[in-house]
């Protein structure tokens, strides 16, 4: 008979062997674009509505 513990440890191998493969895939994968998240009035926000978000990004990728 299993105990929670074990059954627990067991589910967790699995599924981290399981998905193992796929952060593989993804690592091979070039990144085309990047997503950011913000809220609305925080610092990102901000940057973004003066440009001073792609201007720093254009030039970090031109390097």
């Amino acid at each position: 008979m299993f105990t929670r513990r074990q059954t627990l440890s067991l589910i967790g191998a699995v599924t981290l062997t399981a998905a193992v493969p796929l952060t593989a895939k993804a690592a091979t994968t070039p990144l085309k674009t990047l997503r950011i998240g913000w809220q609305k009035g925080g610092v990102l926000a901000l940057a973004k509505s003066t440009g001073a978000l792609e201007s720093g990004l254009s030039r970090a990728v031109s390097l």
